[in-house]
């Protein structure tokens, strides 16, 4: 395991503004540019707790990453299901780092009772699709022409992956 990976920390209303830099840095790889501001970030850290986390990634006092679990569609019949997200900043991309997070976040899933984590990702982010498709993720669904911002319209794609082979030992 990458040592990095292991610091992944709850993160604090301090980090709002990294975590908002990396979200939207990653957004300018995409046609769709999402609303998201530092208000919207404040409202994540806040909203986050023991089951559903954020955390963040530092290197040298930088916050260089940052992950976390959401709620799915908020039915009791849905609580084993989490949303994951994971933003790297550009530099410490394809180093391994993603999928590190990726495993952090499917223990804490599986110590937590979740089933299941899902992801929704924009058609045009080829990186990341092939990133979840790496990581054991399949294509569950497709919402066509969903996302609408400043002219362009995208596909939402819907994947995941069954938590039944993690094991909650193996951090």
């Amino acid at each position: 395991m990458n040592d990095l990976a292991k610091t992944a920390r709850p993160a604090t209303l301090d980090d709002a503004p990294s975590i908002l830099s990396i979200f939207l840095e990653s957004v300018k790889q995409t046609d769709v540019k999402g609303g998201i501001n530092l208000l919207s970030v404040i409202d994540w850290i806040d909203n986050a707790s023991d089951q559903y986390p954020l955390w963040v990634l530092e290197k040298d006092d930088s916050v260089i990453a940052w992950c976390g679990l959401e709620a799915f569609y908020g039915l009791p019949e849905l609580e084993g299901v989490a949303e994951v997200a994971i933003y790297i900043t550009a530099q410490y991309q394809r180093q391994g780092l993603g999928a590190e997070l990726l495993a952090l976040m499917e223990r804490h899933g599986v110590d937590h009772n979740r089933h299941s984590l899902v992801a929704y990702i924009l058609s045009d982010n080829h990186s990341s699709l092939q990133f979840f498709l790496r990581n054991s993720f399949i294509e569950w669904g497709t919402l066509p022409s969903v996302v609408r911002s400043g002219g362009a319209v995208s596909d939402l794609k819907l994947l995941g992956r069954q938590l039944d082979d993690v094991s909650s030992e193996t951090k």
